[in-house]
């Protein structure tokens, strides 16, 4: 209690006390699933023959998702989910494909997981 010189200590900043802060999208997704609306991942493959695919969105604005679990019947429109872009981690994570759109040749096929590196 003397003139001593106290410790130092550090304030926290917001990204300190809340890891999934618009500055670090990739410790959100690691928590929720989902990406903050600011970070507006891009989603994408590359074939074996070079050609880059990306996350193919629909005339309402979403995306489309199969459940592998539905074995030959996913690709069906119908058996689909229609999600919005923040969705789309969470469901790469559980192993869902993802409808993507081939830049040059502008093939829309389902990607599986696997295959889809996120870019943030």
């Amino acid at each position: 209690m003397g003139g001593g010189v106290e410790p130092a200590h550090s304030t926290p900043t917001a990204e300190s006390q809340n890891p999934a802060s618009e500055n670090n999208p990739i410790a959100a997704v690691a928590d929720s699933g989902e990406l903050p609306v600011a970070a507006r991942p891009k989603f994408e493959r590359i074939s074996a023959d070079g050609e880059r695919y990306v996350a193919h969105r629909f005339r309402d604005g979403l995306y489309r998702m199969a459940n592998p679990a539905l074995g030959r019947v996913k690709h069906h429109s119908a058996n689909q989910l229609s999600v919005d872009i923040n969705e789309i981690v969470g469901y790469l994570e559980k192993g869902y494909l993802l409808r993507m759109r081939g830049e040059t040749s502008g093939q829309v096929n389902l990607i599986a997981a696997s295959e889809i590196i996120v870019v943030p």
